[in-house]
């Protein structure tokens, strides 16, 4: 089954237990995989909507709740619910973020020499800090 029609940038898998979700994403798009649920097709198309700008994806991860983030081309963070529908935009930094990681209630993500630190925990976003790595 083809995942997209560009190159394929990444894979990540969710993190919440038993959740066998995994999402590929392309410089222009995400789809979400379901491989255990037989209620779903395989592959979602993940769907921006029109409360978020259209924007490059470089990078993608998962929490322990389930939840997808996304580091964007415009320094924001995409929130991607179980739905595959962005339902956030978080403006962390000013320019492309290149790397993301999602743990322990905590986002972290890398752009221009800095990591940028975001509080995650319950749906609630908060930035705490950007630590300087020049």
């Amino acid at each position: 089954m083809e995942s997209s029609k560009d190159a394929v940038l990444g894979v990540a898998w969710s993190k919440r237990a038993n959740d066998l979700r995994f999402a590929t994403w392309s410089q222009k798009e995400v789809n979400f995989w379901h491989p255990a649920d037989v209620t779903k097709r395989l592959k979602q198309k993940g769907v921006f909507g029109d409360k978020v700008p259209m924007a490059n994806i470089a990078c993608l991860d998962f929490d322990e709740e389930g939840w997808a983030y996304s580091g964007m081309e415009n320094g924001s963070i995409y929130v991607w619910a179980d739905a595959c529908k962005v339902v956030k935009q978080l403006k962390v930094h000013g320019d492309k973020i290149t790397v993301i990681a999602a743990t322990g209630g905590k986002i972290l993500t890398g752009a221009n020499g800095k990591v940028g630190i975001v509080t995650a925990a319950g749906g609630n976003f908060k930035l705490e800090k950007f630590v300087d790595l020049g």
